[in-house]
């Protein structure tokens, strides 16, 4: 049986607080060395290169990183207290590999005879010590952590050994959710440039290709209020293709149903990606929905988002075919006549053609950014042919699914690790250290 030890934070690590700066400091990649702020910091924990600056000021030997140190944050911008007390460690730059760390990180440097980096690294991601670092902050705009109290803190450790072995499981792990990460990043450029191409060349049906870009056959182009489109294209308005038709609150006082009922109830905060997020529904009361009951959405339609989050656009699953509709969304019912492919108009929302008309018509009522339903109307589209919307809109779905997939794929990877840390770092599961592990312990 793995046995663990209690030791108080001050005695596993010795703290050492970033460089203090200003603005005047910060330098250019050839001048100056990679400085690491908390907007370097993922959620929850973990490196990204968002926030990366340079700093060019005046620093001493003590205050150089190396691959693989380990920090935290002691300060945090987010409201909810997702960054403050959160790790990351330091990854490897050039022939030197060395770097800085600003005023509101704090180095932690192990006591080598008690316990490892990458070990603490991992403890400090635990969903427990997640908890006590928001606990141990205070702040109105920006959360300061108690870091003298944070040093009293008190852990259940196993030997360096199990460490070496637990923190080389929970790193495969990690490895896992990076690539998948990348291949997600990858797949959302790709996503991106196409979008771009095929709501501006459009795909010619005879070749199944894009057309050439307008700089290259300019004949095969005409200029529109959308800009340069193929000449056998047609500008429309939402409102000649479809109605747009508003969703409904519950009546004052009134509340979701405690357990599931025949009738679904779909929120913004359901609307995730161009779909609807079923994990987490809610339902209306059988005598309620006789109230709202004109106010669903079909799975023929296509909802848009009209308050606080605007224009997210996105397909109805046949599973909740004639749900109720918030308020803050809007249904574009698509008129019988027409042959417009939804799939194309809900790629047409997502593509760079959008945004400009958006932000036109944006409103604001109680202090919220509103999308009036006869501005939706209003939006333009290009219309292709029947034949070539499917075509665009198949080679966009193939591409979403691809991406859905791999965004899948990276939330089973981080369950498994919660799972995983829970696990280990408690030890509920035991591990068996091999030679592997006792070899890290003896170089280290």
């Amino acid at each position: 049986m793995t046995r663990f030890k209690e030791i108080k934070f001050e005695d596993m690590v010795q703290f050492r607080k970033g460089i203090s700066y200003t603005s005047a400091d910060y330098g250019s990649k050839d001048e100056g060395v990679p400085f690491i702020t908390i907007k370097c910091l993922k959620k929850g924990g973990g490196y990204t290169s968002t926030g990366l600056k340079y700093f060019k000021g005046i620093f001493s030997q003590s205050d150089v990183l190396h691959k693989d140190d380990v920090l935290f944050s002691a300060t945090d911008l987010t409201r909810d207290g997702d960054i403050v007390g959160s790790p990351l460690r330091v990854p490897f730059w050039g022939k030197e590999g060395k770097s800085l760390a600003s005023m509101d990180l704090i180095k932690i440097e192990p006591n080598t005879e008690e316990c490892i980096g990458d070990y603490i690294y991992y403890l400090l991601m635990g969903e427990e010590m997640r908890k006590k670092m928001v606990a141990f902050s205070a702040g109105s705009t920006v959360l300061h952590l108690d870091v003298k109290r944070i040093k009293k803190f008190k852990f259940n450790i196993p030997s360096k050994t199990h460490q070496f072995k637990i923190a080389r499981i929970l790193a495969v792990s990690d490895s896992v959710i990076e690539q998948t990460e990348k291949a997600i990043e990858k797949l959302k450029k790709m996503k991106q440039g196409m979008m771009h191409d095929l709501f501006t060349r459009g795909i010619d049906i005879k070749t199944g290709k894009l057309r050439p870009p307008y700089y290259e056959a300019p004949e095969l182009y005409k200029e529109t209020k959308l800009g340069w489109i193929p000449k056998e294209w047609d500008v429309v308005h939402i409102r000649d293709i479809a109605s747009v038709k508003g969703g409904k609150r519950l009546p004052a006082g009134e509340e979701f149903s405690e357990t599931p009922t025949n009738y679904p109830y779909i929120r913004v905060s359901d609307m995730k990606n161009g779909w609807v997020d079923m994990n987490d529904l809610v339902y209306v009361k059988p005598e309620i929905e006789q109230i709202i009951r004109n106010y669903k959405i079909s799975k023929n339609d296509l909802y848009i988002t009209i308050a606080g989050t605007l224009g997210q656009v996105g397909i109805i699953p046949d599973e909740l075919d004639n749900a109720q509709l918030t308020e803050n969304a809007a249904k574009i019912v698509f008129n019988e006549l027409n042959e417009f492919n939804k799939q194309y108009v809900k790629c047409f929302f997502w593509s760079d053609l959008f945004p400009s008309q958006l932000f036109k018509e944006i409103g604001v009522g109680g202090g919220v950014p509103k999308l009036a339903l006869h501005r939706i109307e209003k939006f333009l589209i290009t219309n292709p042919s029947k034949s070539e919307q499917d075509v665009v809109s198949n080679r966009f779905v193939s591409l979403d699914n691809r991406l859905q997939c791999e965004l899948n794929c990276l939330r089973k990877a981080k369950n498994i690790k919660q799972g995983l840390m829970q696990d280990l770092l408690t030890g509920k599961v035991e591990v068996t250290p091999d030679l592997q592990d006792k070899e890290h312990q003896e170089v280290s």
